[in-house]
This record gives C-alpha cells, sequence and structure tokens, in this order.
C-alpha cells in the first residue's frame, strides 16, 4: 500500500505541483481513508521525502545496471544519449517549484543527496574505465569526481548561460571530462562512438 500511494502522489505531484494536492487528494484518487494515508506516513512532508529517496534510488539501481559493461565510454554514451531522449525541464516544472518555494529544507536534502549520488556515480564510472584502460591511471579519482559534479551543477545553473541549451551545455561538459580523463585508447573511443 505504502508503494501505491507513494506511485499515485507522485504522478498527482507531477501533473499539478506538490502544493495543489493534498492528502485528501491522493487519498480519494486512490479510493482508500485518512486514516490508511497515515499508517503510512506521518504527514505530506514525509510523504515527499518518501517520494525523493524512491526516486534516488531508482537512479542508483540505473546506475548500478549502466556499470556492467565491457565498455565504459560506449555505455556512457548510451546511457547519455537516452537520458537526453527523456529529459525535458518543463515535465515537472510545478513539482520542482513548489518544493524549492514550499518545502526548501526537504528540497536542498533531496539535492544534496542527488549530488553525493552522482560524486559517487562518477567514481565507479572512472575507476571501471581505468580498469579498461579508457581512462588515466593518474588523476585522483575523488578529487575529479568532485569537480566534475560540482561543474555539472554549477553550469546548469549559470545564469549568463540561460539562453543557452542545457542539452548544449551537457555535451560541452562531457565532451571536456572525455578529453580530460581519457587515455589515447579512451579518446579514440570516445571520437569513434560520438557520431
Amino acid at each position: 500500500m505504502k508503494n501505491e500511494i507513494l506511485k499515485t502522489a507522485g504522478e498527482l505531484f507531477f501533473k499539478y505541483g506538490v502544493r495543489s494536492v493534498s492528502v485528501d487528494d491522493i487519498c480519494n484518487e486512490m479510493h482508500i481513508s485518512k486514516k490508511t494515508f497515515y499508517v503510512h506516513f506521518k504527514q505530506k512532508d514525509e510523504l515527499i521525502e518518501c517520494l525523493l529517496n524512491s526516486m534516488r534510488d531508482e537512479d542508483i539501481k540505473k546506475q548500478a545496471e549502466f556499470l556492467n559493461t565491457d565498455n565504459v565510454i560506449i555505455a556512457s554514451i548510451v546511457n547519455y544519449k537516452n537520458l537526453v531522449k527523456s529529459f525535458n525541464v518543463d515535465k515537472h516544472i510545478a513539482f520542482v517549484y513548489d518544493l524549492e518555494k514550499y518545502y526548501p529544507k526537504i528540497m536542498n536534502k533531496h539535492r544534496e543527496e542527488k549530488k553525493l549520488n552522482l560524486i559517487n556515480s562518477i567514481k565507479s564510472m572512472i575507476m571501471l574505465g581505468i580498469k579498461q584502460g579508457f581512462f588515466r591511471e593518474d588523476i585522483n579519482i575523488d578529487l575529479m569526481s568532485a569537480y566534475i559534479a560540482s561543474s555539472f551543477y554549477a553550469f546548469l545553473q549559470e545564469k549568463d548561460m540561460i539562453s543557452m541549451s542545457n542539452r548544449k551545455k551537457i555535451d560541452f561538459l562531457i565532451d571536456t571530462f572525455y578529453r580530460i580523463i581519457s587515455t589515447p585508447k579512451g579518446l579514440e573511443c570516445y571520437f569513434e562512438n560520438i557520431k
């Protein structure tokens, strides 16, 4: 039941925004009582936190699947192209806006956790790339992972570049990333497959 509540709440939040959807709306949509809701969640804030945790867990699961590959460069290019196809900034804008405005502590915690997950994901990718001979062995993995993650977040939030699409920004960051950390073998693979 808890997972069903999360799923239904997520659909409603993404469609209408967090502020517009009440506990009553979720219960009515599911045809359950508020008592049933409160058995699983003490309040709406807890529901929101659980939903964001669930979304991060899903991202971690996808990353683990992505890292099960013989060629980290090809896998990352495919992963990136799939991400771009599904990427729609406006899709959940009301959800994100409401979280930022009405639930800033929850949103800030979510962003910090997401950034830590990104750093760990980049670390895993770099270590795999080194093992496969695509990435340089002489780089500091911790510093490079933190640098790439920080650059990603800073670059996407840069106000002066707002006219440039997020796709172009991400393309630039990924290209720079591969040029910095790749061995000659890695660069060759990257240039062959990026086309």
